[in-house]
């Protein structure tokens, strides 16, 4: 995993984009890093993402793999995107994590791959540690 920010990612209200076709899922994290002092954006679909994408700045964005039927892999076209605007920190979620998703998520700039469910503390903790490792 590589840190590609500055001191500036593990500071408190950082611009978060949250990408996830699971409405549990998107709204459980937004509210967890929101009462957290980040400032998050939400979108359900790629191209919510990447129009969000063009127009915000993200120091973190944290997107499912597969986001909309038929489910094939979207969360690497956003890690791409994301990667390409500049975002400090990329973290993939899946429940379908095999050595082919891992490699296929550090190739499209993903920092991290974490299972699903993901506890929402570990995911803070990866988000915020300055030199990019889960504690």
């Amino acid at each position: 995993m590589t840190n590609r920010g500055d001191e500036s990612v593990g500071k408190p209200g950082q611009q978060v984009l949250l990408v996830d076709d699971e409405d549990s899922v998107l709204f459980a994290i937004k509210e967890y890093l929101t009462m957290r002092g980040h400032q998050v954006h939400g979108a359900s679909d790629c191209e919510t993402a990447e129009q969000l994408l063009a127009t915000h700045s993200f120091t973190w964005v944290v997107t499912d793999l597969h986001l909309t039927p038929p489910r094939i892999g979207e969360g690497l076209a956003v890690a791409r995107l994301a990667r390409d605007s500049g975002a400090d920190r990329i973290v993939l979620l899946t429940a379908h994590g095999t050595p082919d998703v891992v490699r296929s998520a550090e190739e499209s700039g993903a920092d991290a791959v974490l299972a699903k469910p993901v506890r929402l503390a570990d995911l803070e903790r990866l988000l915020c540690d300055p030199a990019g490792r889960p504690s």
